[in-house]
């Protein structure tokens, strides 16, 4: 055969196979047609006619081999991926692909982003992923998985549930509408290790972290995670080593025996995969947990925007202890929930629209410190309303019920400015038990009640009956016989039509009106008669009464009142009132008859009268705008009078209370008038009427007379003044055995030879105040004393002068300054511990040398000049300058030929130091660190050394002379511990340590030339 026969044999052969009939019906047609054609032309017509298939043969087996060339095969296989993840609208990045058609191939680098219709989002980035591939599933059309095994090292990914519908202009995915699912490209079996992936509906999301788990359609799998976070409203915690189970069936997985902490296991949760990344939720739950079950079904209803849910929650058996432990909620809780039932169809996002049901039912329940023996709730949501069919609690022998319906509030409203109806009904056998329910001081209740009444509102407006009803009631000792009341609501008023309460003759009945909404409107009646008020003690507390009271009363009151003001009529008969609480021993008992009117800025007593068991006063009193009006007073003692007259105060109390200042009190505008006569008026029994035991006493005899505008008073008159006591504030100190007298002239008050004695001296003083400017007063005052001891440096040092003082007061009471001398006649000085300059690192600075932080002494200032010491040992030259609240001395204080000394025994000898002289020099700015020049003599073993100090307190320079085998390190090593006092000599200057320099040290004597308790020798 011819070499071009041989060639062309197999190619006619292989087109014969393809198609045998054709080429055989051609051939025919062709001779006929023919007949002269020769045998080399019909091969050539041949030859043209089988030429497509032989090229396609051709092209089908270089397709063949480039499958197995491992360059070519990654490209297809890159570009088969991309086209598949395209048709499902998914977007692929592939950093690059490893392996061949006969080995695994390796994906490195993949991430994948898909986004539903429905706005839900999958974002996954796989940094290895090792795949098995059947090529034949490949190339078949239909929905059979060419992915046989999938490995995933390093997965970290997030699908997103928005909640709000995604504007289709905003989704970046072109959806197709390809009848494939997702689910299609997922093999039978995945791997996953090193997983951190997040499930998250706006801001709550679910995460795992370093999870691993297989998903197989052949074999049971497993997941493990590291950590399971969970960020929600209702729960925040992260559970660690978490373990189940998975099983895969077609896109539907399966997670069993998930254990996430002791107690709490999910039995068993499924879900599709292909629907949860298109935004569909579809799952069961299963869950033992707290000694019960949990039963969850939820899903999406992918048609209705925004995000929707329906879902059953069942529940049996619930431990609400650990319920509670396990959501971390603060409060205390106990019992258990028998049974129960949750449905919920609705956003979470619009509960207005969603339609909710709830029941369950609670036993031994307990929150906080309140416990209940059962607790039903049934509620329903439906159309933004709330229905509650069933609210029953019950607690030892009492029940409580509630039932209705209100509408859910609006942000910014509150639940009752919307339309509402509620129906209670109590029924208390046993006020006790309520203790266990309400607050612990229940259990010092006792009785019986009831309770029963609706109450329905709309647009603020409110409609309603609440009836109350209890016997043998009490209050820890308080007792109570009967109670009744009613209380109706209409309209925005809440109307009081009968309160009455009785207990063995005491009695209270009231009725009136308050508004609830809007401005303050009220009226009311209230009628009481109480024999002793200490038997409702228990009651009367806080906010009612300040402290218990005792005593009788009997009170009549009518009044109403509004935005505009209040008016009203009133009685009180009080009869021994008097405080039995801490401050019992500061008041005093009183009797009090009042009656009288009172309308916006007046207040009009038709009687007034305050007494005790000696003393009455009496008067007629009106308080007007910005007056204060008492006319015809008299105060008597056991029938003698003691004061009488009349005034007209220019006080502004209705706008200065609560908050009452003198600027706010007095009036400039209003003129004032006074005129009062006293006759031996006792100052320690006319207090007492005031109510409190103030320690004043002395004998006022004289009259005053006032009249005109404060700022330009005219008074007259003149008062005396004899065995009297000021107290000086509530500490016990006082002014005792005050003589004087006071005379009125002008809008001048002159003090005439008053004397007395003061806790630390005795003093004299004459002088004037000028009151021209009823605010700020000037003072004009010459004091003296012969004899005044002065406690100086009180914060530590506690140093004591003995004074001579001749001073002069002189300006506004509000910044007086105080100028003249003080003469100093002995020191009470601490001793100095000589050696603290060098044992101690650094000295403090000095406290104040005394201070006054009360108004208004802290803003006067001083000028005076201290001169004096004791003998040659001490000698003071100094200035005092400064504030009250901040002295400031200037000058020196030497101490020298003390003799101070102190030692301390030491193995085989004596450690001595004795101070030669000393100077603290106060320096002008620098009140509270003078700088100290201090020398000192002192042996060891017999063998002397003299010691310098010299600088600030708080910085001193320190140098000791020694000569060997003395060294300075040496001594300052001795120095180290605190020395003792010498052994007891003659006594010459009484001294204490101060622990300024030296914390500890002992007190010893030193010598004194002046005795104490008379005058300087």
């Amino acid at each position: 055969m011819p070499r071009r026969e041989r060639r062309q044999r197999p190619f006619l052969f292989s087109a014969a196979r393809y198609d045998t009939r054709p080429a055989l019906s051609l051939s025919t047609s062709v001779s006929t047609s023919k007949k002269e054609s020769s045998p080399t032309a019909r091969r050539a017509s041949e030859r043209r006619r089988f030429r497509p298939f032989r090229l396609l043969l051709l092209l089908l087996a270089a397709a063949a081999v480039a499958l197995f060339e491992p360059h070519t095969f990654r490209y297809l296989l890159g570009r088969l991926l991309r086209c598949e993840a395209w048709r499902h609208s998914i977007t692929l990045h592939i950093d690059r692909i490893e392996g061949s058609i006969l080995e695994p191939v390796s994906i490195i680098g993949s991430q994948w982003n898909y986004e539903s219709r429905t706005g839900a989002t999958t974002r996954i980035v796989i940094k290895e992923a090792t795949a098995d591939i059947s090529w034949r599933n490949l190339f078949r059309r239909g929905s059979a998985r060419w992915f046989q095994r999938l490995t995933l090292d390093g997965v970290t990914g997030k699908i997103n549930l928005p909640t709000e519908d995604t504007p289709a202009g905003h989704r970046s995915l072109v959806q197709r509408n390809i009848p494939h699912t997702f689910i299609a490209i997922a093999p039978q079996r995945i791997e996953a290790l090193n997983v951190d992936f997040i499930f998250q509906t706006d801001a709550d999301y679910v995460r795992l972290q370093r999870a691993r788990f297989t998903l197989s359609e052949l074999e049971p799998g497993v997941l493990i995670a590291g950590a399971v976070i969970v960020r929600h409203p209702w729960l925040v915690k992260t559970f660690r080593d978490v373990r189940g189970t998975t099983k895969l069936d077609g896109s539907e997985v399966e997670i069993a025996s998930l254990t996430i902490e002791p107690g709490v296991a999910i039995e068993r949760i499924s879900a599709k995969l292909d629907d949860l990344a298109r935004g569909h939720l579809d799952f069961v739950t299963q869950i033992a947990a707290f000694d019960g079950q949990i039963r969850i079904e939820a899903q999406t209803l992918p048609k209705v925007r925004p995000l929707t849910f329906d879902a059953t929650t069942t529940f049996s058996q619930i431990n609400v202890a650990k319920l509670s432990a396990f959501l971390a909620l603060p409060n205390a809780a106990g019992g258990a929930i028998k049974d129960g039932k949750l449905t919920l169809r609705g956003s979470p996002q619009d509960f207005s629209k969603a339609t909710a049901t709830l029941r369950f039912e609670a036993v031994n329940f307990q929150w906080d410190a309140r416990q209940m023996d059962s607790l039903t709730v049934g509620a329903t949501l439906m159309g933004g309303r709330v229905q509650v069919p069933e609210l029953a609690l019950r607690q030892g022998r009492n029940q409580f019920n509630l039932s209705g319906e209100f509408a859910l509030p609006a942000a910014g409203r509150k639940w009752w400015q919307d339309e509402f109806d509620a129906r209670i009904s109590a029924t208390i056998d046993n006020f006790t038990d309520i203790s266990a329910l309400m607050l612990p001081q229940f259990t010092f209740a006792a009785g019986r009640a009831t309770i029963d009444g609706r109450v329905r509102g709309k647009d603020e407006k409110f409609d309603g009956l609440l009836n109350i009803a209890g016997t043998n009631l009490q209050w820890r000792n308080a007792p109570i016989d009967e109670l009744s009341a009613a209380i109706k609501l209409q309209g925005n008023e809440l109307q009081v039509t009968s309160l009455s309460i009785f207990n063995d003759g005491d009695f209270i009945r009231g009725r009136g009106v308050v508004n609830i909404l809007g401005p303050t409107q009220y009226w009311c009646v209230l009628n009481a008669s109480v024999q002793d008020l200490a038997t409702y003690a228990a009651i009367l507390q806080k906010p009612i009464v300040p402290e218990p009271l005792a005593g009788g009363a009997v009170v009549e009151w009518s009044g109403e009142g509004s935005a505009k003001g209040h008016s009203g009529k009133f009685l009180a008969r009080l009869k021994k009132v008097r405080s039995l609480g801490a401050s019992a021993a500061l008041l005093h008992p009183l009797n009090a008859d009042l009656e009288g009117t009172y309308a916006p800025g007046s207040l009009l007593f038709n009687r007034f009268m305050v007494s005790d068991d000696d003393a009455a006063f009496t008067a007629n009193v009106a308080v007007a705008s910005k007056s204060v009006r008492v006319e015809n007073i008299r105060l008597t003692h056991r029938q003698r009078l003691w004061l009488e007259g009349d005034a007209v105060l220019p006080l502004d109390l209705w706008n200065a209370w609560p908050n009452t200042t003198l600027a706010t009190l007095l009036d400039d505008t209003t003129p004032a008038r006074v005129r009062l006569t006293a006759y031996d008026l006792s100052l320690r029994e006319a207090s007492r009427l005031t109510g409190w035991n103030f320690p004043i006493e002395g004998i006022v005899r004289g009259e005053i007379a006032a009249d005109g505008l404060l700022g330009a008073l005219q008074s007259s008159g003149k008062l005396t003044l004899q065995r009297a006591r000021i107290p000086l504030g509530w500490s016990g100190g006082a002014l005792t055995g005050v003589e004087g007298a006071l005379n009125l002239a002008g809008q001048t008050l002159h003090i005439d030879a008053l004397s007395g004695r003061h806790p630390t001296g005795d003093f004299r003083a004459s002088g004037l105040v000028d009151f021209k400017d009823p605010h700020a007063p000037s003072l004009q005052f010459v004091l003296t004393s012969q004899q005044t001891e002065l406690a100086l440096f009180p914060e530590r040092a506690a140093i004591k002068a003995r004074l001579a003082l001749d001073l002069l007061i002189d300006g506004p009471i509000r910044s007086a300054t105080v100028r003249g001398t003080a003469q100093i006649h002995g020191l009470a000085v601490g001793g100095f511990d000589v050696a603290a300059a060098w044992r101690e690192p650094e000295l403090p600075e000095l406290p104040r040398a005394f201070g006054f932080d009360a108004a208004p002494f802290r803003d006067w200032r001083f000028d005076v000049a201290a001169r004096g010491g004791l003998d040659a040992a001490v000698e003071v030259k100094m200035h005092l300058g400064g504030t009250g609240a901040a002295p400031a001395p200037v000058g020196e204080v030497r101490f020298s030929n003390g003799g101070a000394a102190a030692s301390r025994p030491l193995p085989g000898g004596t450690i001595m130091v004795e101070m030669e002289n000393a100077t603290l020099h106060f320096r002008e700015g620098h009140p509270r660190n003078p700088t100290l020049d201090l020398r000192a003599t002192g042996s060891v073993f017999g063998e002397p050394f003299r010691a310098y100090a010299a600088g600030p307190i708080t910085h001193l320079v320190r140098d000791i002379d020694c000569a060997p085998p003395l060294s300075a390190a040496t001594i300052h090593r001795l120095l180290a511990e605190p020395l003792i006092r010498p052994p007891a000599g003659e006594p010459r200057l009484s001294m204490r340590v101060p622990s300024i320099f030296a914390e500890g040290v002992d007190a010893y004597e030193w010598a004194a030339p002046a005795d104490w308790s008379g005058e300087p020798q």
